[in-house]
């Protein structure tokens, strides 16, 4: 006969078999290539009963259809790759077992070697040979390719690794006198609002010239400003390192962290800073030049033994 037509059944493996044989038959391929999956062929069932392989023939002989092949290739999966959580979801539990990565992948080298053994059963019932299909896994698939699929709670377990906490200071409504405008210790040191100055008819009503002294730099409402302010007082930045790297540093937990301390302010008021503290009451609410809070930056280890 020409070259049969199959459809593998490994992307309908949630309907049973039994189901899938009428859609093959409408959509018109000669045969099916079973997934070693679902209720498709399941390869202890095959060594284990004597009926099995005959059942499964006489369901898709009476339907008209063929098989030459069966597919094992997510326990093959198992054989060479990196096991981790999400090969779970893809394994029988026996292949599965306690999840060791090693013990995972001896179990599933032997569950492929069953499957050649299933096969050569199924063939001696349909009088052909059957081609057993598998992939071996790689230790470098998982960079190439995100299959076992990765789940919505791994990937917010991933999240837990990291800790990001926020520290915000305030204070709105006050207001404070921004006296330093009012001194001036010499003619030359002007801050760069001045370049916005009055220089004539029809220029600044904001920012008088400027001069040592004098009526415009009297103390007024006009130095009076909105006080309010919002800071960001403390970021902190943590990574917690895999369990498996804390353990062989003999570590209960080892924590990276990066924390920035004063590192920006929301403000309109001009001054160098709107925290202003006083000597006494009648002092507060007046800057006379308070210099700011400085911004530290801080790397480090926490360990715990």
């Amino acid at each position: 006969m020409s070259r049969p037509v199959t459809l593998f059944t490994g992307q309908w493996a949630d309907l049973a078999l039994k189901d899938l044989v009428d859609k093959v038959v409408d959509f018109g391929y000669d045969g099916v290539e079973l997934a070693c999956w679902g209720d498709h062929f399941d390869v202890r069932a095959a060594l284990d009963d004597p009926n099995y392989c005959k059942d499964k023939w006489d369901l898709l002989s009476k339907k008209g259809l063929g098989v030459w092949a069966i597919s094992n290739h997510l326990v093959g999966q198992a054989v060479c790759d990196l096991i981790d959580q999400r090969h779970k979801a893809i394994l029988p539990p026996y292949v599965w077992g306690d999840g060791d990565p090693e013990g995972v992948r001896q179990r599933a080298a032997k569950e492929m070697k069953n499957t050649a053994r299933a096969a050569r059963k199924l063939a001696d019932v349909v009088g052909h040979d059957i081609v057993v299909c598998g992939f071996t896994g790689s230790s470098i698939w998982h960079l190439l390719y995100s299959f076992p699929p990765v789940s919505p709670e791994m990937i917010e377990a991933g999240y837990k690794d990291f800790e990001l906490s926020l520290d915000l200071q305030g204070q709105t409504g006050n207001k404070i006198f921004n006296g330093k405008e009012v001194v001036r210790p010499d003619p030359y040191n002007f801050e760069k609002h001045v370049f916005n100055r009055w220089t004539g008819p029809g220029t600044s009503n904001t920012e008088p010239r400027p001069s040592f002294g004098g009526y415009n730099y009297s103390p007024s409402d006009r130095f009076v400003q909105d006080g309010s302010f919002l800071r960001l007082r403390n970021v902190t930045f943590s990574y917690i390192l895999p369990s498996g790297l804390s353990d062989k540093l003999q570590l209960s937990k080892a924590v990276l962290y990066l924390k920035g301390t004063n590192l920006f302010t929301l403000a309109k008021f001009t001054g160098y800073t709107p925290e202003i503290g006083s000597e006494d009451v009648l002092s507060n609410g007046i800057d006379n030049g308070i210099y700011p809070v400085t911004a530290v930056y801080s790397f480090g280890l926490n360990i715990t033994f």
